[in-house]
């Protein structure tokens, strides 16, 4: 299946989060800065902090109030779309895709084999 060349998807909060950490942390120089600019666009701003009530805590876990959650409209540009769904393939190809990655899944990968 090609890569798209960008993809306008709604995320929800745990979406963004777990789209964030999918992205990788040691790439070659022009996939890194496209890499940063995905990490904004998936990112909260302080609003969103605030509107959501994002709260990092001790052991290193994010949580907010699931009632005010929202999806948010991300353009996905080539490189980071193709980074997610490489990422999300793996997982499913070792069959270590887990029930909190299912949506994520199905927006980035299922609905573009459609």
């Amino acid at each position: 299946m090609p890569v798209e060349e960008k993809m306008k998807v709604e995320l929800s909060v745990v979406e963004r989060l777990l789209a964030l950490g999918l992205l990788p942390q040691k790439t070659n120089y022009a996939t890194h800065r496209a890499i940063e600019t995905a990490r904004m666009k998936l990112g909260f701003s302080e609003e969103e902090y605030a509107e959501f009530e994002i709260k990092q805590t001790d052991d290193g876990m994010v949580r907010w109030n699931p009632e005010k959650d929202k999806a948010k409209e991300v353009n996905l540009g080539a490189v980071c779309l193709g980074e997610l769904q490489s990422a999300l393939k793996a997982l499913d190809e070792k069959k270590e895709l887990t029930a909190q990655f299912l949506s994520l899944y199905e927006k980035l990968i299922a609905e573009d084999a459609e």
